[in-house]
């Protein structure tokens, strides 16, 4: 961690947990939701949606 860094909220956290922390409940939701989408397909294909 470098001295520009100190002190500051999300370090270490990537650009989607940040969006995601900042974003209001129903934007969390709906990322949420499109995430499971994302996992779903990636394991079962698109053929199971």
């Amino acid at each position: 961690m470098n001295r520009y860094q100190k002190g500051r909220v999300g370090i270490g956290m990537g650009i989607k947990e940040q969006v995601y922390m900042h974003a209001p409940i129903f934007l969390q939701n709906v990322l949420t939701t499109l995430h499971g989408y994302h996992l779903q397909r990636e394991r079962y294909g698109a053929f199971y949606l």
